[in-house]
């Protein structure tokens, strides 16, 4: 699958720009290139260009943190409900 049409960072300069016509790529190339940054949490060693296409290549991370997270959670709503029933049983005794 191609990429859309669109300006690409030209596979022979990087420093400038070759537009992509879906299919192949034209002669058309632009040196005024805007200086757009990446946005501050996004690290450039991250990220390589494949066919003028900025490509993520960090590697996915691990959920374990975010499912010990939610076992804690439902571990002390748990806890809580067991001890709110036992309350509620003793009560009624009295």
């Amino acid at each position: 699958m191609n990429p859309s049409p669109g300006w690409y960072s030209d596979p022979q300069d990087r420093s400038r720009e070759r537009y992509w016509n879906g299919s192949a790529w034209t002669t058309h190339v632009r040196n005024d290139i805007p200086k757009i940054p990446l946005a501050p949490w996004v690290e450039q060693s991250q990220h390589i260009l494949s066919g003028g296409v900025m490509q993520d290549v960090t590697p996915p991370r691990s959920n374990r943190r975010m499912w010990l997270a939610v076992a804690a959670a439902v571990g002390g709503v748990a806890a809580v409900t067991v001890v709110g029933v036992l309350v509620a049983i003793g009560g009624m005794g009295v």
